[in-house]
């Protein structure tokens, strides 16, 4: 509003000049000057701030999302760790006392081929070790004899000279890669069985599960059963019973899993085909290592004769 005395421009409604002091009158066209006065000012304001902007402060919006979407730390270190990176023996621990939970949450790091050679390598040595450790029990520990009419009757006691009997190298790596051949030869048939149903199966990850279905049978047949069998030999067999079950249910629920069978009636036949297979083969060979160790035996029970 612009003074009728000093021609002063006043902002807003006014009514005196802020120059003079001189009462200002209000007219029909003085709003209109100042809205116009407003839409130029606006204008102008408009223009200042379009002026361009240093290279330096302007983002793409590219940039922008790129910078929005950046992960903190901690999260990328996470992300970054490699998918071997397992605690082997906690694992082991773990999945026999949650197998489905823990077999889901670290199966993933199998796909690493160090880590699945590893644990299939910690499994195959350790069971290596028990049967060496019965082996030398059984030879070394002598039990008592009652003897005839109490004639001849014997202690029970350890002779540690009849370890010059054990062949070490065959009582170590024949075994071990004994073991290691039946990890192998589980994953290699359900490898070869998802090929023919034409899925797109993992031999790491099945290596994996064969080694992680073995641990309750070793356990229970190897270290559980004979301790509980000097107590009730019945028993001993009923926990051996249990850890073979055992090993089956998880065998053949990780392998579903892991080919995504959801046919019922083809997971049926996957199973039985494979089991069947193993479980012939297997057969055949621990029949042919008893004879062959009954025919040791024998001969050497002959030189005694």
């Amino acid at each position: 509003m612009f003074c009728n005395k000093c021609n002063f421009e006043n902002e807003g409604l006014a009514k005196n000049c802020m120059k003079c002091g001189n009462e200002l009158e209000v007219n029909v066209e003085q709003p209109i000057q100042d809205i116009n006065a407003n839409e130029n000012n606006l204008t102008n304001n408009n223009v200042v701030n379009s002026e361009p902007i240093p290279d330096q402060q302007v983002q793409s919006p590219t940039e922008t999302k790129s910078v929005q979407e950046t992960p903190p730390a901690e999260t990328m270190q996470v992300n970054n760790q490699p998918t071997g990176s397992l605690n082997y023996f906690a694992f082991i621990l773990a999945v026999l006392l949650k197998p489905i939970t823990k077999m889901k949450e670290e199966l993933h790091k199998f796909e690493d081929t160090k880590t699945a050679l590893i644990f299939a390598g910690i499994i195959a040595g350790t069971t290596t070790v028990i049967n060496l450790v019965r082996t030398i029990f059984s030879i070394v520990y002598v039990p008592s004899t009652p003897g005839l009419f109490g004639f001849g009757a014997t202690e029970a006691h350890w002779d540690w000279n009849n370890l010059e009997m054990l062949n070490w190298g065959e009582a170590i790596f024949r075994n071990l890669l004994l073991y290691a051949g039946i990890l192998g030869a589980i994953a290699l048939v359900y490898y070869l069985a998802g090929l023919i149903i034409k899925k797109q199966p993992n031999f790491k990850r099945l290596l994996g599960v064969a080694s992680i279905s073995l641990i309750p049978t070793v356990i229970a047949v190897m270290i559980l059963s004979p301790l509980i069998a000097i107590i009730y030999a019945p028993l001993g067999i009923i926990v051996s019973v249990i850890g073979a079950v055992y090993t089956l249910v998880l065998l053949i629920d990780s392998v579903n899993k892991e080919l995504v069978l959801e046919d019922n009636d083809l997971k049926i036949y996957i199973n039985v085909a494979c089991l069947s297979i193993l479980i012939s083969s297997g057969y055949y060979i621990f029949m042919r290592i008893f004879f062959t160790i009954s025919s040791d035996l024998g001969d050497l029970l002959d030189l005694f004769s």
